[in-house]
């Protein structure tokens, strides 16, 4: 368990389930993501801060399931080997967000050519990209990924999801017993042992 407990993980799961039922990815995609970069080392506020900018990045340039896929990959991989790669910049992280290496470079306040360069040159830390990635997206597109809610598509994803989830028998394990947590806009339904 990368969030060191398992309230924290609950808790942890219900936070990206409510904040990204609008997006257009899958849940699972999210979540698997975040844990793929806490389980490669980056401390849970920063694993938050990155899930956050991938996903409103991805979505904010129409990114299917498969683009988020490879944006948490390339991050993760990034992160396990301590420095940004060429590979992971340009063949993942920059494929699955188009302003990737603008958003970076500007962050570390380089033009692009010369962030490529640093990477190619092995002078950018994992914590220096994590950081120029996650500071940039925001700026760039805030909360994109949540506002979709307000929106019909929004709305109907969020419809879909808490269908599917209840479909699905999402089974939440608490300490006590299972259960199925699925949220509708503005309120929470718990069907216990269901």
């Amino acid at each position: 368990n990368v969030t060191g407990s398992l309230a924290q993980a609950n808790k942890t799961f219900t936070d990206l389930s409510s904040r990204f039922a609008s997006a257009p990815f899958d849940i699972e995609v999210v979540a698997q993501g975040f844990t793929k970069l806490a389980a490669a080392g980056l401390d849970l506020d920063k694993t938050r801060k990155l899930t956050d900018a991938l996903v409103n990045s991805v979505a904010a340039f129409g990114g299917t399931d498969q683009e988020l896929q490879r944006a948490f990959l390339g991050f993760s991989q990034t992160i396990g080997k301590g420095v940004l790669s060429m590979e992971e910049f340009r063949q993942q992280i920059a494929e699955a967000v188009p302003i990737a290496a603008k958003l970076m470079a500007s962050e570390a306040g380089m033009s692009v050519a010369e962030f490529s360069n640093a990477v190619a040159k092995g002078m950018i830390s994992a914590e220096e990209a994590v950081r120029f990635f996650s500071d940039g997206a925001q700026k760039a597109v805030g909360n994109f990924a949540e506002s979709l809610g307000f929106t019909i598509p929004g709305a109907l994803a969020r419809i879909k999801w808490a269908a599917d989830w209840h479909k699905t028998r999402g089974y939440i394990v608490d300490d006590k017993r299972p259960h199925c947590r699925f949220t509708i806009p503005e309120q929470v339904i718990d069907r216990k042992n269901q």
